[in-house]
């Protein structure tokens, strides 16, 4: 609740409810799917340095906002999919600086 991002995080969680959804089910449920994809994240860690995809991984962590969407990249089954996609794509000169084409 110290973090800078606080008070956005607040109103969102004002319109879920207003939109009917139960926080008493929500953010429990939340908290879980936070933890699993951070225990997730750190075992992935190590088969995304030893894929060589750490440069991939690199460039989301510089150009995507922390937090759970960009774990979940990371932790994702598919993201050795994804790499070899970003790789084929950067082979053939398509957004070879990727931290200038994603803002």
């Amino acid at each position: 609740m110290k973090g800078e991002d606080w008070p956005q995080m607040a109103r969102q969680l004002v319109l879920l409810q207003q939109a009917g959804v139960d926080m008493n089910v929500f953010l429990p449920q939340l908290g879980g799917v936070g933890s699993t994809v951070q225990r997730a994240v750190e075992a992935n860690s190590a088969t995304i340095k030893a894929a060589g995809t750490d440069r991939w991984a690199d460039q989301l962590r510089a150009t995507m906002p922390e937090g759970i969407v960009r774990d979940a990249i990371l932790a994702s089954p598919a993201w050795p999919d994804i790499v070899a996609a970003m790789d084929r794509l950067h082979g053939q000169g398509v957004g070879s600086d990727l931290s200038a084409t994603v803002r």
